[in-house]
């Protein structure tokens, strides 16, 4: 999509939008109408109804929404004096209260169960402010995987993720293993922010690994003292959602999440060579059997009379994977 210019009406805004046939797809869709009749509005040909205008609104990418706001105010007064044609301000940082509570939870929880609970609630937190209209917003957090003696990090692994909309197939899997390919690791590997305002962007140097319902997204690295732990990813269902704000936001949160991680699991970027990860639906069907491989592990080193802590059973099932994934895309690199 190419730059806007200065839009006199919001026929003329939503004109500048639908000259993208994904974009006017995806709002026709969104709004319930034929494309047919996005172009009858801008044309002048027909007026929309007020109903129709409440959902266009939501259907209007993050970056135009407060112009088309102002736009609409001269036919549809109404609606912007009653306030539903109003654009939610994102905070750029938590409230106060918040980081309050953050540490209070880092001071008082127990090493055995302080990560998972207080990843949770930044999590939960964060989602809060950056979707408050719940629309579908995903938060990841995604961790290095720990490398064998002698070798590099190679990948990272998603550890704990939440959405503001129930997911589609809840009982899918858990985790995905992501590389050089992803939002992810091109934030881990710069130590800073990456963002893909449209799946569809042609040509970006940013390279991302889509996952179902994901159409724009920013990774924010997990910093502490010149070393990097995984990233922050949030994606959103709709095209160039996270604006400058928002990307703020998320900086504060990832640095709160940091403080979930030990210091040994953060790496130099001497330490990190991450390969390519195959694609999600290539990864699927291996997580199928990790509890079983895991309980395998564990019974063998109870034969052996060798201690084995669940913990590192499942560190090297997680390792096993790793090495998998990379010859799994290394061989379809070939092929292509």
């Amino acid at each position: 999509m190419s730059e806007p210019t200065n839009f006199t009406s919001w026929n003329a805004l939503l004109d500048f939008l639908i000259k993208d046939p994904h974009e006017k797809q995806r709002i026709a869709q969104e709004i319930r109408v034929k494309p047919i009749t996005l172009h009858r509005w801008v044309a002048n040909e027909s007026r929309p109804r007020e109903d129709n205008m409440r959902t266009l609104l939501k259907a209007i990418p993050r970056a135009y929404a407060q112009e088309f706001v102002r736009l609409i105010e001269q036919d549809f007064p109404q609606l912007v004096e009653q306030g539903q044609a109003k654009v939610q301000r994102i905070p750029s940082v938590p409230p106060a209260e918040f980081y309050a509570k953050a540490l209070n939870h880092h001071a008082n929880t127990p090493r055995s169960i302080y990560p998972q609970q207080y990843i949770d609630l930044v999590l939960q937190q964060a989602l809060s402010l950056l979707d408050p209209e719940h629309e579908g917003i995903s938060l990841s957090i995604i961790s290095c995987v720990p490398p064998r003696e002698g070798q590099k990090v190679r990948s990272l692994r998603e550890i704990s993720s939440l959405c503001s909309k129930q997911q589609r197939n809840p009982s899918g899997p858990k985790t995905l293993f992501l590389g050089s390919e992803s939002l992810a690791g091109t934030a881990v590997l710069h130590y800073r922010p990456a963002v893909r305002s449209r799946r569809d962007e042609p040509a970006s140097p940013t390279p991302a690994h889509w996952t179902d319902q994901e159409e724009s997204a920013v990774a924010y690295p997990l910093l502490r003292h010149s070393k990097v732990a995984g990233s922050l990813v949030a994606s959103s269902p709709y095209p160039e959602y996270f604006q400058d704000s928002h990307i703020r936001l998320i900086e504060n949160y990832a640095n709160l999440v940091a403080l979930a991680f030990q210091d040994h699991e953060f790496y130099a970027l001497e330490d990190i060579h991450l390969h390519l990860m195959p694609q999600q639906s290539q990864q699927e069907p291996y997580f199928r059997y990790v509890n079983q491989r895991v309980s395998q592990k564990m019974a063998q080193a109870a034969s052996e009379r060798r201690l084995l802590s669940l913990h590192e059973a499942q560190q090297e099932v997680w390792q096993e994977l790793e090495e998998e994934f990379i010859q799994l895309a290394a061989g379809v690199t070939e092929k292509e």
